[in-house]
């Protein structure tokens, strides 16, 4: 069962697939190389927000720097737009939730029961849409999903054909409950607040696609995308649409014509994507998320540096 943190400077509210914070030390020189000077960062598949996050708290990003934060699960992007409109109340609902889930009984079928209460109501989010912004829930449904994370199966998410979640309950090894860290879960996020209020950011729930807009009158080098995508080869049903091989091809192409720099990790499969436009070299990373303890641990991995000039 999993619990928020701070890893490698990073607020970590909670875990999720393809998250860099346990790896962000492995980019971190590349990440800073290419962030140098920026004034605007777009983040078009956000998770678990590590890159921004991580370059905000070594000061390797300038102030006031325009953040476009995108996720196509509304969960996630719902997430952050309560990080970023609503921090203090979001702080306070978590805190209640997770001291609620503590005071539970502690045993097993008490909460695997309360657990599949949550995951009901979760999944029962309505999304509104907001002008120009994409789908919203509200800051309540932003602090369940928190604590859904907290609890469910190694951290993992998935959706089914229909968009439901379905990821089962987690728990420790030695299948006893344990209680989660309120004070961890508040504190990541009042540091991510701290960090965010340092830039101008724009919360989006739109396919990636969309959210590669760029101002003509701004210079290639001042706009920088970092692209952490679903994995090439690996699972995908974040979404309901999830990600196949002909979105990797578009997505790399694309960032090889666009109009700014470009970072994009992936697994070594996806090698054969990038052609002598991109400096590609190889990483071993831990991994702590996967269906089974044969997928956790360390594994390869590619960063992919657009060129400039």
């Amino acid at each position: 069962m999993a619990s928020a943190s701070t890893h490698n400077g990073v607020p970590l509210l909670f875990r999720y697939p393809g998250a860099k914070g346990r790896a962000i030390m492995a980019y971190g020189a590349a990440y800073k190389a290419q962030a140098a000077g920026v004034n605007h960062l777009i983040i078009p598949f956000a998770g678990s927000l590590a890159e921004p996050l991580w370059l905000l708290a070594e000061g390797a990003l300038q102030d006031d720097v325009t953040l476009d934060v995108n996720d196509a699960n509304p969960h996630v992007a719902n997430l952050w737009r309560a990080v970023t409109t609503d921090g203090a109340l979001l702080a306070e609902l978590t805190r209640d939730l997770v001291c609620e889930w503590n005071e539970m009984p502690i045993d097993r079928d008490t909460r695997v029961a309360a657990f599949k209460a949550l995951r009901g109501q979760v999944n029962q989010t309505t999304f509104s849409a907001a002008p120009t912004a994409g789908l919203y829930g509200s800051t309540l449904q932003a602090a369940r999903f928190l604590l859904f994370q907290a609890t469910g199966y190694n951290g993992l998410f998935r959706v089914n054909s229909a968009g439901k979640i379905n990821t089962p309950y987690g728990t420790e090894k030695d299948k006893t409950p344990r209680q989660l860290n309120v004070e961890a879960h508040v504190q990541s996020i009042q540091a991510a607040v701290r960090l965010l209020d340092r830039c101008s950011v724009r919360v989006t729930c739109k396919d990636w696609r969309d959210t590669l807009v760029f101002d003509p009158g701004r210079a290639a080098e001042d706009t920088l995308v970092i692209a952490d995508p679903p994995y090439h080869g690996t699972f995908s049903t974040y979404t309901a649409d999830g990600f196949a091989d002909t979105d990797h091809i578009e997505l790399v192409q694309t960032l090889a014509d666009a109009p700014c720099r470009a970072i994009v990790t992936n697994s070594p499969s996806a090698r054969s994507l990038f052609d002598d436009r991109w400096d590609v070299s190889d990483h071993e990373v831990r991994r702590s998320i996967a269906p089974t303890a044969k997928g956790r641990g360390d594994a390869g991995e590619i960063l992919a540096v657009k060129r400039v000039g």
